[in-house]
């Protein structure tokens, strides 16, 4: 893990240098994110992911990342934090057999040094849609169909799912 995490360390580096305002980080995988294990034994084990990205980011993203969006769980999950730090978008429920659904409530779980204080998931196919909202976003779950399925705001580093 530690020759990975000085590989993604050094593409930290250059994002600190290349991101300015209204960024978003996008990744496949995504930095912080929590699912359900699909290994004999531990059914309905909740995990959580990256720990290599998180030890080459130390955890951080530069001030204009509004938003880390990435894919790799087969889900919806949406994280906003209690401490300051941007969302985690995760949109991996668009294409491939879905992953278990994160039954557990998120809010008040620890992951990266930081709590979640708004945790959203689904684990029905879909896609969402980020709108600029202000000096924000409107991110709308839809379902396959483009209905919508749930409303967010992320405005600055504020997460709202009314």
């Amino acid at each position: 893990m530690e020759a990975q995490v000085e590989v993604y360390r050094r593409q930290y580096a250059t994002l600190r240098e290349l991101a300015g305002p209204r960024s978003f980080l996008v990744t496949h995988r995504p930095m912080w994110a929590f699912g359900v294990s699909k290994t004999a034994g531990s059914a309905g084990m909740l995990f959580r992911d990256n720990p290599t990205l998180q030890a080459a980011s130390f955890n951080e993203v530069p001030s204009g990342v509004e938003a880390v969006l990435s894919g790799h769980i087969h889900i919806f999950e949406l994280l906003g934090f209690v401490e300051p730090r941007p969302p985690q978008v995760v949109v991996g429920n668009s294409g491939t057999e879905l992953d278990p659904a994160v039954t557990t409530p998120l809010e008040g779980l620890e992951i990266g040094n930081a709590r979640v204080a708004v945790g959203e998931t689904r684990d029905a196919f879909g896609f969402i849609t980020l709108e600029a909202q202000g000096s924000g976003w409107l991110l709308t779950l839809r379902d396959l169909g483009g209905s919508e399925l749930r409303e967010c705001t992320i405005a600055g580093l504020e997460v709202a799912c009314p």
